[in-house]
C-alpha cells in the first residue's frame, strides 16, 4: 500500500467530497459556462460496472468527489501504474496465447473448448483498455512512490465532460470543467497549469 496523496486522518463516517458551500460554488459556476448540474447524463463510474448508468449530472460529481477524496487519504491498495502496466502486459499475452490453444484443441472437449475461448476472447478488450489507462496514468508523472489520486479524478471527470451533452468540445472548455470540479477536492494539484497538461495529453484518450 502507497501513502496516501492528502496526509490527514480518514474517518469512515466522514463525506470527503464537496462541502455545501463548495458545491454552491461549483454549481454556479458551472451554470455561468452553461453546464446544468441537474440534466441527465449517461455515465459509467470508473470503479462499477462498465455499463453506462443515466442519472443527473450533479449526483455524479458529488459521488466522484466523495470517492476520491475519500481514496486519496486511505492510499493505493494497488501496484503503481507502470508495475500494473507490465503485469497486465503479461496476462495480456498469456490469455492470447491460451484462446489461440483453445481454438486449435480438438478433443472430445472441443466444444466446451470453444466456449471458455470464446468467454476468453471477450476479456482481452477490456485488458487493453485497461492496459492503455495505466500507461496513460504512468505519463501523467505518477511514480512509484506517489499516488497520483488527482489525475484519476481528472481523468474520471474527462470522461464525464464528454458525456454531457451538447457543449462545446474545446480544449479549453474541458480545462474550465476539470478546474471547477476538482479544484475543491485537490486544492494543492489542481491548477491551471496541470490540468491543462493533463488534457493535452489525454484529451481524445478519454472519449469514450
Amino acid at each position: 500500500m502507497s501513502k496516501p496523496e492528502i496526509a490527514e486522518p480518514f474517518e469512515a463516517a466522514f463525506d470527503y467530497g464537496y462541502s455545501p458551500a463548495q458545491w454552491q460554488t461549483v454549481t454556479r459556476k458551472l451554470d455561468a459556462i452553461g453546464i446544468n448540474v441537474a440534466i441527465s447524463i449517461a455515465y459509467a463510474m470508473p470503479w462499477g460496472e462498465p455499463h453506462s448508468v443515466t442519472r443527473p449530472l450533479g449526483d455524479v460529481l458529488q459521488e466522484l468527489a466523495g470517492v476520491f477524496g475519500a481514496m486519496a487519504r486511505l492510499g493505493e491498495q494497488r501496484p503503481p501504474p507502470k508495475r500494473h502496466a507490465e503485469q497486465v502486459q503479461k496476462l495480456l499475452a498469456l490469455l492470447r496465447a491460451a484462446v489461440a490453444g483453445l481454438e486449435d484443441h480438438y478433443s472430445p472437449l472441443r466444444g466446451r473448448a470453444l466456449v471458455v475461448s470464446e468467454f476468453a476472447r471477450g476479456l482481452i478488450p477490456e485488458l487493453e483498455q485497461q492496459l492503455a489507462e495505466l500507461v496513460a496514468a504512468g505519463k501523467d508523472g505518477r511514480s512509484d512512490n506517489t499516488v497520483a489520486m488527482h489525475t484519476r479524478h481528472w481523468r474520471a471527470l474527462m470522461q464525464l465532460w464528454w458525456a454531457i451533452p451538447a457543449i462545446n468540445r474545446q480544449h479549453k472548455h474541458c480545462i474550465e470543467f476539470l478546474l471547477i470540479c476538482a479544484k475543491p477536492v485537490f486544492a494543492t494539484a489542481t491548477t491551471p497549469t496541470a490540468v491543462a497538461n493533463f488534457v493535452a495529453h489525454n484529451f481524445l484518450a478519454t472519449k469514450l
